[in-house]
């Protein structure tokens, strides 16, 4: 798939792309620093993967069919933002559930809080 124009540097400074970064950012940090690597995520699936693999793999099959859905890459990368979150959730809800439920309120809280980026390129509207 080809993309007509890449993004530019206003919507990867945008508060939005900026918080939800560092939402994904955190779940290595719980990982390494807290006590969430040593739960259930270890277990090993039907397939002889860990849960945590499992996880991960599949959020990954579906960032790649949002890759071929998407229109543009702003919105690539938008909807990659959204899984990654939906990701850690996942993971987080095998680890620890408090940890699960302390990241929902926090990505609900950002979604309230923070505006959505604007498109502010070109189009074909004509203003009336």
């Amino acid at each position: 798939m080809k993309f007509s124009k890449a993004p530019g540097l206003p919507f990867f400074t945008s508060s939005y792309v900026i918080v939800n970064t560092l939402l994904l950012l955190s779940y290595p940090f719980m990982r390494i620093f807290t006590s969430v690597g040593n739960r259930d995520l270890r277990n090993l699936d039907s397939f002889g993967f860990t849960y945590e693999n499992s996880i991960i793999y599949s959020g990954l099959v579906f960032v790649g069919i949002y890759y071929l859905r998407s229109a543009s890459l702003r919105s690539f990368l938008l909807d990659s933002l959204s899984i990654g979150k939906i990701i850690i959730v996942s993971l987080l809800f095998f680890a620890k559930i408090y940890y699960c439920l302390y990241y929902i309120i926090i990505c609900a809280a950002t979604w309230l809080v923070i505006p959505y980026p604007r498109y502010n390129a070109p189009n074909k509207f004509i203003k009336i």
